[in-house]
């Protein structure tokens, strides 16, 4: 991936592990990048190690990737149709797909 060098966390945890102290910072940032996608309505439905990378060889920051089975939250947890439609679903995605690449683009 162009923005994250630095490899997946599968295979840091596989290759070198991690020390407890890095690992409470990443649990951190993941914490952190969920509840950004989950204010905007968006839920990840694949978060796994494959899917988080680091930005850089020096392995200080993480992006989590690959939003896509990712889904927009209807604010029910009925199988019902929602009200939204799948095209509305769609615009949202990729403006939040947008969001998160610009804020990548900042770092």
């Amino acid at each position: 991936m162009k923005f994250a060098k630095g490899g997946e966390l599968t295979t840091i945890l596989k290759k070198e592990g991690i020390e407890e102290s890095k690992v409470k910072i990443y649990f951190k940032q993941i914490i952190k990048a969920i509840r950004f996608v989950h204010c905007n309505n968006v839920i990840h439905r694949d978060l796994k190690p494959t899917n988080i990378l680091f930005l850089d060889d020096k392995k200080n920051k993480i992006v989590i990737i690959d939003f896509g089975i990712s889904g927009i939250a209807n604010g029910n947890n009925s199988d019902e149709d929602s009200e939204t439609s799948n095209q509305e679903e769609e615009e949202h995605l990729k403006r939040v797909k947008q969001e998160l690449l610009s804020s990548l683009k900042m770092l």
